[in-house]
């Protein structure tokens, strides 16, 4: 299992989300399987004339699907990982476009809502599942909880240009509560026995962590966090 998928399992609005949808399934809530029927749907939505679009973008590839921005109102949430190289290029030709961008290592999963009317959900699980897995959601209610979770995204997300230093907002509390540990000088097995996660899932919580201090090594992501805490 993928370090991807196991990420993307582990975050509760996601399991949540998939067991609504699991509940509703019908014309207004459609499940997508595989990522050729995601990047379709994907197509259609950035296709679709708005008033405003909210997005995740999670991956920025060679051949990444470039959004329309004829939206009076375009936000975009990117990681951390979306600010240097080809990908910081791409998200500056959006900036370029006139999306407002903000940056979150808790940006995991790929989602859009259109004119808060439509949305599209990575909901991939690691129930025995290889490939990816969307939603389709018509229906109000769900749109609703889809729309309040990316408000709180970027609510807590920093602005893309910002120069200033980080601060502990920038973490989800488990990375926070993963930041402690390291400080202390826990090994990532010694972190994932106190987390009662896998080590696959602190490793990956780590590399976030440590792209967002800009630190080289787990002891010096230790480091930056006492010095936050000193401020």
């Amino acid at each position: 299992m993928s370090a991807r998928v196991e990420e993307t399992a582990s975050d509760p609005f996601a399991r949540r989300l998939r067991e609504q949808c699991l509940t509703r399934a019908g014309i207004d809530v459609r499940f997508l399987s595989g990522m050729p029927a995601m990047r379709r749907a994907t197509a259609q939505l950035e296709a679709m004339p708005a008033s405003e679009r909210l997005a995740v973008v999670t991956r920025f590839g060679p051949r990444a699907t470039r959004p329309i921005l004829s939206a009076a109102v375009t936000r975009i949430v990117v990681p951390p990982s979306a600010t240097s190289g080809t990908a910081r290029d791409q998200v500056d030709a959006l900036g370029d476009g006139g999306a407002h961008i903000r940056v979150s290592p808790r940006a995991i999963r790929r989602l859009t809502v259109v004119n808060r009317s439509v949305a599209l959900v990575d909901v991939t699980s690691a129930e025995g599942r290889a490939e990816r897995e969307g939603v389709r959601i018509l229906n109000a209610d769900l749109i609703r909880s889809v729309v309040g979770h990316f408000e709180d995204l970027w609510s807590t997300a920093a602005p893309l240009n910002d120069s200033g230093p980080p601060t502990l907002d920038r973490f989800t509390a488990r990375q926070r509560r993963i930041l402690e540990l390291l400080a202390q000088g826990m090994t990532d097995d010694m972190v994932s026995r106190e987390l009662e996660v896998s080590t696959r899932s602190v490793r990956t919580e780590v590399a976030i962590i440590r792209e967002v201090l800009g630190a080289a090594s787990r002891f010096e992501a230790g480091m930056r966090y006492a010095e936050i805490l000193d401020r």
